[in-house]
């Protein structure tokens, strides 16, 4: 029950861009090329010019499809 709700409380995490960068060995500017292509870790928008991810979508980084588009709304949820 308890590594529920770590992993539910872990998904309220975020990591700037640069700390994603750094945890999955990747440039910011290949992050930005990823949220325009529609793939990559999951995000959210928190402006026009804040972005931040989520700290469970980049730990599963690996497992994520290339080239798989993520719906428009998953991306920009709100919060």
């Amino acid at each position: 029950m308890a590594t529920a709700i770590r992993e539910k409380l872990d998904e309220l995490y975020f990591l700037t861009p640069a700390e994603t960068a750094e945890l999955i060995e990747l440039t910011v500017e290949d992050l930005r090329k990823m949220r325009a292509a529609g793939t990559g870790p999951r995000f959210v928008a928190l402006t026009t010019r804040t972005v931040r991810y989520f700290t469970s979508s980049c730990r599963a980084r690996s497992g994520l499809p290339e080239g798989k588009k993520r719906d428009q709304h998953e991306e920009r949820g709100s919060l």
